[in-house]
């Protein structure tokens, strides 16, 4: 059974590669390890074969970003995830990037970036559980 790299080695990398899950098919992937412990993101595209807009999403194995710009911004509670900013935006320190409401729709929570930069990914299901990580923050360059 093919397996991938190890995961989580403490030292910061980017790696990429091809597995082989058969003899005719290889199926490409990417690591970014950071600096620090913190929440895993795991990115995936052409689980089903006529979905095309996952695949054109994510063009290279490994994003684009160094393993130490990214920062995730987590739900502080269980509850409705509405974000405010699109991927790409650009934000500033403590700028509002979504909120958390119950499911009567009534505000819970508002959600600050942690810091300046442009908006990398964000959770894409309404659905979002205490710590689950509802979008990431790359360093502004």
């Amino acid at each position: 059974m093919p397996s991938l790299p190890k995961l989580r080695t403490g030292t910061p990398r980017r790696e990429r590669g091809m597995i082989r899950v058969d003899h005719e098919i290889e199926l490409p992937f990417g690591v970014v390890e950071g600096a620090k412990d913190g929440p895993c993101l795991l990115v995936t595209a052409g689980i089903h074969g006529s979905e095309f807009c996952s695949i054109e999403a994510v063009p290279e194995p490994a994003p684009p970003i160094s393993p130490m710009t990214l920062t995730f911004v987590s739900s502080p509670r269980q509850g409705l995830w509405y974000p405010y900013q699109t991927i790409g935006a650009k934000v500033a320190k403590d700028q509002p990037v979504g909120e958390i409401r119950n499911l009567l729709g009534r505000c819970e929570d508002v959600i600050g970036s942690p810091r300046a930069g442009r908006v990398l990914f964000q959770m894409t299901s309404l659905s979002a559980n205490e710590g689950e990580a509802l979008l990431g923050v790359g360093a502004d360059r």
